[in-house]
């Protein structure tokens, strides 16, 4: 199942012309990885620090 995840993320990276993607399997998963990445931003020590968001924004309005 991952080779076919990653095949799937690798044509729809072609398709749109962006770098990466993200395959999620369901809505709640999506709506985490996105928060999280709007948490985090590319600052990857705020990424390691989670669940503890003392120093970063912890409030996202959906």
């Amino acid at each position: 199942m991952s080779d076919l995840a990653k095949a799937a993320g690798d044509l729809i990276s072609k398709i749109y012309s962006v770098e990466a993607t993200e395959l999620s399997h369901c809505a709640a998963g999506a709506i985490t990885t996105a928060i999280t990445a709007i948490m985090t931003g590319t600052d990857m020590g705020r990424l390691y620090r989670l669940p503890k968001t003392d120093a970063i924004r912890n409030r996202v309005v959906i």
